[in-house]
């Protein structure tokens, strides 16, 4: 049996072209769930070989789905961010995360994974104002 969410809205990430059958975004109510983001250039599609700007690129493109919803990095509650080396967490993960997070830092689960290409990818849940 399945179930229909009402009020469930995508969230179309501004000028990015879509590169799987996932929405990147989806608004349920005062909630919004942000599938995995890469390293990856919306635009180009290119992934940069370094690994801060790659981490980076990643927040960004995180930040730029929650302003699309109406949200900014201060409301994500919770987050899980896959890296392809754990080695990787202190240098540049954790290096970055108080930039983008500076105050009130969500929850973060971290684990390796096999990520192809990219070192690292984050998902979250945030809080719509």
């Amino acid at each position: 049996m399945s179930t229909v969410i009402r009020n469930k809205q995508i969230v179309v990430p501004t000028g990015a072209k879509p590169a799987s059958p996932i929405s990147a975004a989806i608004k349920v109510g005062s909630f919004l769930f942000i599938s995995g983001q890469v390293g990856k250039d919306p635009k180009t599609g290119k992934v940069p070989g370094d690994k801060k700007e790659q981490i980076r690129l990643m927040f960004e493109n995180v930040e730029s789905l929650l302003k699309d919803a109406g949200a900014g990095m201060q409301h994500v509650v919770k987050t899980t961010v896959y890296l392809s080396d754990l080695k990787d967490r202190e240098k540049y993960l954790n290096a970055l995360w108080t930039e983008y997070f500076p105050k009130e830092a969500p929850t973060r689960t971290c684990v390796q994974a096999g990520l192809g290409e990219y070192i690292a990818e984050m998902d979250a849940i945030t809080i719509i104002p």
